[in-house]
């Protein structure tokens, strides 16, 4: 699995090369981003060309969110699709992960 990463303004954006994200590649994607962001208090999740998300997706979104607030740092989720961005608040989780439409924007809200 591809990551792009981009150092922005003092934040890592990172944009997984995936269309989906489910059982197959949850686990592989979380080990990676840990790894490439694990010093990181600024990471913005670039989730534009995935098109499809499950539940152990989602789980592994949920972990990214609970490492960055246990290592006092911020994860913005961006580029959603209209299918992902569905999902995503269906579930009511638009509370829990910071959701903008561009990593441009997430940049500019975390002060960068």
């Amino acid at each position: 699995m591809e990551i792009q990463l981009v150092e922005h303004q003092g934040c890592t954006v990172a944009k997984p090369q995936i269309d989906v994200l489910n059982t197959s590649n949850s686990r592989e994607l979380l080990v990676k981003l840990d790894a490439i962001t694990a010093d990181q208090q600024k990471i913005v999740l670039d989730l534009s060309m995935l098109s499809f998300i499950d539940s152990s997706g989602i789980g592994s979104l949920l972990t990214m969110q609970k490492h960055q607030l246990q290592n006092n740092g911020i994860l913005y989720l961006c580029g959603l699709s209209d299918t992902v961005d569905k999902v995503l608040r269906q579930l009511q989780l638009n509370r829990v992960f910071s959701i903008v439409k561009t990593a441009d924007e997430a940049v500019a809200e975390l002060g960068g």
